[in-house]
């Protein structure tokens, strides 16, 4: 047998390597996933290797391999491989001390083949070789394989727990007791005998090729925790493995409570990662079911020995707040994919009881396969919008195989061109929003939007009545003309004598009355009073003001100024008068309400709801066995198409999901870069387990409040700004504005708002606060600015 190099743990970088044709090979962080993957490359090594000449007659046909563990710790189909190729004859464990001479310490197999001539069928000494099962060791169950336990009298020794080389859950050792070598020569008088097989017809050999899986995955990034040598726990920081140290111990993964807990997470989710590594790359269903057999079994023992993942205490401080601990996760919460391991049950805080979740019942992940041909312009559309989220004739003209001019024939009153944005949109988009200025803007445009002028027709909203309008002095809608003719009418003089002002933007009304007009009888008795001048009032209604009329009373060394009540009730009483005279003149006019309804209609009623349809969206990378709602679908769809929306869901609604869906479409539509979530403190692992549960696959930055402080701020904008996340999620709203904003957005609003201290006086003492904490902010070398992190932020 060629000599095939062994693997090689590098501790800089927490990896299992092994080196083949000058190149070196990642294997995982996990050493038995690493041992599994490495046996898997021995196995397509072997399947590349041309094919040998025939033995020659009368060679003997056994075989004897010495490895390490082969048979418990290797996937299955190793050893279906060698099945095909060679019955088993049988296999004996040796003592964990056979080879104390070497000075290693391993328990150790030798394994006896006997290989087959073509055309004859298989004959295992016992065919249960392929498979393990648990067996209870002091205690703890370990995986052994089903031969030993079936013939205990090939192990030569006595099953202990310790003194094991590896360590964790899952090792073991044989401990000797008696003559090693007469043992072993008994052992090997046990096994059977075969007689030469003489084919009687010439058979040809199968061609099957069997399954070998890919070595897994990366997935050790800074901060995660694996296992280095010596069964230390260690953590990726700055690109090196650094000793994790918990209370003033070195963890190890054989060591302290806490050591041993974070070993079996750790394990926990490098199966995670291959379930999912597994189903992504369409792995055969035998093998599919093996990685997540591999990891159910792990959450067994796991639960079995800590309780849930997911364990929450509450208690009750000395101030009478209330603390939530989750004991099974202390110090692991600092792994990027521990919210992947979170995700990994379903977990009742009430009850303390957790259910397993889908990933361990049944494939939750895989491949989507892309579109590349559709049947119409319609089912195109639906597959640009899904995609693109937008109408992409390019696009769609490359699955439909026509012209663009053809599809847009075929596709109709379906899409319409905007003679504003010059793009294609769709019919519930163009016919929404503003129709009455789309329709002002099509006709402008010519007969070539013809067809968009008539479809605009057909949905303009039904006009209001002068009857339903509620007309009031100060309504900015009403021209200022018409307010200076009501104020002429009211006091019979020419409108240049009451000239009205009205500054829309700061919704200010202003009214210059003549002497005449403040004179005139209308303002100084009919309509006002000796101390309210109607004008006067007519301006206070225009600015939404009521009248107040004060007294001023002199006490010799100061003055005091007193509301007159019987002075203000008349002047109040004539305002009120003059509300309601306009009301009635304001649609008497024929002419005028005619104008004003037209006026009123275009400002305020111009807009046409539109209705979100999700119906067309799939969701590449959500786990299979969950299936959002209609109302869901058409949430995430508006959200898609709108941009801002509100989710005004009662609670059960799955507000989570259509949050978590919609940052990942718009991702995948190339809309945003990476979504962040601001979610409240106490529902951050809530949040973020759900979303794992729902993207399993998603690569989510998960930020607590404390990684928002001063001293880590640097760190996490950091990790923001270089990471490629799926999701940034981040707790507290009151924690988001902790990230500044670039010095090019932020001086206008502060600037104008604070004032500049005048020479020899200081500036009051808030102010310098505001000032001081206002500098702090803004050096430009404090943290990463907000601007330069491109992330989409959703509450």
């Amino acid at each position: 047998m060629a000599h095939f190099p062994k693997p090689f743990f590098r501790p800089a970088r927490g990896l299992w390597y092994v080196q083949i044709d000058g190149k070196q090979i990642n294997l995982g962080s996990d050493k038995t996933d690493a041992f599994k993957a490495y046996h898997g490359l021995m196995q397509q090594h072997a399947e590349a290797k041309p094919e040998q000449p025939a033995p020659l007659p009368g060679l003997r046909r056994l075989v004897i391999v010495i490895v390490d563990e082969y048979l418990d710790w290797c996937q299955k189909h190793i050893r279906e491989y060698l099945a095909e190729k060679a019955d088993f004859v049988g296999a004996i464990r040796l003592p964990s001390d056979a080879f104390k001479r070497e000075g290693t310490a391993v328990v150790t197999d030798i394994v006896f083949f006997r290989k087959r001539d073509r055309g004859e069928p298989a004959h295992h000494v016992d065919p249960d070789w392929l498979g393990v099962a648990p067996l209870k060791i002091d205690g703890a169950e370990v995986p052994i394989n089903r031969y030993f336990i079936n013939h205990p009298e090939m192990v030569l020794g006595t099953w202990s727990r310790k003194d094991t080389l590896y360590g964790g859950e899952e090792g073991y050792s044989v401990t000797g007791n008696g003559d090693l070598l007469g043992k072993l020569n008994e052992a090997v008088g046990r096994l059977p005998r075969f007689e030469t097989f003489q084919a009687s017809v010439p058979i040809h050999e199968s061609q099957t090729t069997l399954f070998a899986p890919t070595p897994p995955e990366r997935h050790i990034n800074e901060g995660s925790f694996f296992v280095g040598e010596n069964r230390i726990i260690h953590q990726l920081q700055g690109g090196k493995g650094v000793p994790v140290v918990y209370g003033g111990t070195t963890l190890k993964a054989d060591g302290t409570l806490v050591g041993k807990r974070i070993a079996a997470l750790v394990g926990l989710r490098d199966r995670a990662r291959q379930v999912l590594q597994s189903q992504n790359e369409g792995w055969p269903e035998a093998n599919r079911n093996e990685a997540r057999g591999e990891l159910a079994h792990a959450y067994d023992r796991f639960v079995l020995a800590y309780g849930p993942v997911n364990r929450t205490t509450v208690s009750e401080a000395k101030d009478g707040s209330m603390i939530r601990r989750m004991p099974n996760l202390v110090k692991f919460r600092e792994d990027p994919d521990a919210m992947l391991v979170m995700s990994l049950e379903n977990y009742d805080e009430v009850t303390d009881t957790a259910t397993k979740a889908a990933i361990m019942l049944r494939d939750v992940v895989g491949k989507t396969p892309p579109v590349t041909q559709v049947q119409s312009a319609e089912e195109g559309l639906l597959v640009s919008l899904n995609q693109r989220g937008t109408v992409d004739l390019p696009f769609i003209a490359t699955l439909y195989g026509k012209s663009e001019p053809q599809i847009i024939a075929e596709l109709g009153d379906l899409i319409f061109h905007d003679p504003e944005s010059k793009t294609w949109q769709t019919a519930d988009a163009y016919l929404s929003g503003n129709v009455r200025e789309k329709l002002a803007t099509a006709e402008r445009a010519g007969a070539t939007y013809a067809r968009n002028a008539e479809a605009l027709r057909a949905v303009q909203p039904e006009d209001v009545l002068p009857g339903d309008i509620d007309a009031n002095l100060g309504a900015p809608w009403i021209p200022a003309d018409d307010i200076a003719a009501f104020a002429a009418d009211l006091f019979h003089v020419d409108p240049s004598d009451v000239p009205v002002a009205h500054l829309k933007k700061d919704a200010i009304w202003s009214m210059a009355p003549t002497y005449a007009a403040k004179v005139s009888v209308g303002a100084s008795s009919e309509f006002g009073t000796a101390r309210a001048n109607a004008t006067w009032l007519i301006e206070l209604a225009l600015n939404m003001k009521t009248p107040t009329i004060y007294d001023t009373i002199d006490h010799g060394d100061r003055e005091e100024r007193v509301v007159n009540q019987e002075d203000t009730l008349a002047a109040r009483e004539k305002q009120k008068l003059i509300k309601e005279r306009f009301r009635a003149w304001v649609f008497a006019d024929p002419d005028r309400t005619e104008r004003l309804v037209r006026e009123y209609n275009d400002t305020y009623n111009n807009l046409r709801p539109r209705l979100f349809d999700g119906s067309h969206l799939d969701y590449p990378g959500m786990n299979q066995a969950m299936t959002l709602r209609p109302h869901q679908n058409d949430a995430v769809w508006r959200g898609m198409s709108s941009g801002n929306t509100l989710l005004a869901h009662t609670v059960g609604a799955g507000k989570t999901f259509t949050m978590a869906a919609t940052g990942m479409k718009m991702k995948q539509a190339g809309l945003i870069k990476k979504p962040m979530y601001v979610v409240p403190n106490h529902l951050l692992e809530q949040f973020s387990r759900e979303f794992m549960q729902l993207y399993p696959d998603a690569k989510l930055l998960v930020a607590a409040k404390e990684d928002l402080t001063r001293d880590r701020r640097k760190f996490l904008t950091a990790k923001i700004a270089s990471g490629e996340w799926d999701g940034i999620i981040v707790s507290g709203p009151s924690r988001q504005p902790s990230i500044p904003t670039t010095p090019s957005v932020r001086p206008p609003t502060l600037a104008s708002t604070r004032p500049r201290p005048t020479a020899g006086k200081p500036m009051p003492g808030a102010v310098r606060s505001i000032g001081s904490s206002s500098t702090a902010i803004g050096k430009p070398n404090s943290a990463a600015w907000r601007k330069n992190i491109p992330v989409s932020v959703l509450t």
